[in-house]
């Protein structure tokens, strides 16, 4: 079971998180395996519901809060005739580092590819309309981010009182390899420390990455950076702030790899952007 047989279904939320509308799984399409660098939180109210993380298999009819970890292979589907209701909710790593700390506390969501909780009527209708209200922020991500929080702060308790329960550990140590790259970008990580952190060669860790990523760490990281870079300059974020945060030593260097990699200069991405917005 290799990442790169799989679809990355990538949104961008490191600026702000996102939650989909409350959905039937009659009313759109079910994803297939996937997986993605960010947090995903699958809310279901009802229905008979299958959910696949990894080699975990979970067939079930009691409402769930489902948390799969980054690099996670996984999906969910129905069985004919049946349908379930539910929120999709993503979010990145970094939202903790928003708040003071100790707010956003993920430590039960690290330990495993996938956590389920099985909130009570009462913590499930709020966190329902956590969900609602968090879906009409679009064009708000700070209100995004606050629903978030409050969202994990709710899950968090109700593991507390409830418990939880943890469902297999990561496919192999790529996918914690990939977490532990995308919460580091501003730093200058090298298949060197890479080798020395996951305790393997070099050459086996090159080979392992390529096999199961389908790109070389060079190529996976420069994509990474860039378009964190492009949703921060659409942010409107500095270009210096924005080059550093993305691990980029100078600004003229930020600048060139950016041109490498867009086709364009930062400056010219917000030119564009200022025409736009003057429509």
């Amino acid at each position: 079971m290799q990442l790169s047989n799989y679809i990355n279904e990538d949104i961008n939320v490191k600026i702000a998180p996102y939650s989909s509308k409350l959905r039937s799984s009659y009313d759109g399409w079910i994803p297939p395996l996937h997986w993605h660098p960010h947090y995903e939180i699958l809310m279901i109210l009802s229905g008979y519901y299958t959910v696949i993380n990894n080699s975990s298999i979970i067939k079930d009819t009691t409402p769930a809060v489902f948390i799969h970890r980054p690099y996670s292979i996984h999906k969910s589907y129905i069985v004919d005739g049946t349908h379930f209701l539910r929120y999709v909710v993503s979010f990145d790593i970094s939202i903790a580092k928003q708040f003071p700390a100790g707010f956003v506390d993920l430590s039960h969501f690290t330990e495993a590819s996938m956590t389920i909780v099985r909130p009570k009527g009462k913590d499930m209708r709020s966190m329902s309309e956590i969900c609602n209200e968090m879906s009409d922020y679009t064009d708000d991500p700070i209100m995004r981010t606050l629903c978030a929080a409050k969202l994990i702060h709710l899950i968090n308790r109700t593991c507390k009182s409830e418990g939880y329960q943890n469902c297999g550990e990561s496919y192999n140590y790529i996918q914690d390899l990939l977490e532990y790259v995308s919460n580091r970008l501003s730093e200058q990580i090298t298949l060197q420390d890479l080798s020395k952190q996951f305790n393997v060669s070099v050459t086996k860790l090159q080979n392992d990455f390529k096999e199961s990523v389908g790109v070389n760490y060079k190529k996976h990281i420069t994509a990474l950076r860039q378009t964190h870079a492009h949703e921060m300059l659409k942010s409107g974020e500095s270009i210096i702030k924005t080059s550093l945060e993305c691990g980029y030593s100078s600004e003229a260097h930020f600048i060139k790899a950016f041109r490498e990699y867009w086709g364009m200069t930062p400056g010219e991405l917000l030119h564009k952007l200022q025409e736009f917005n003057k429509v």
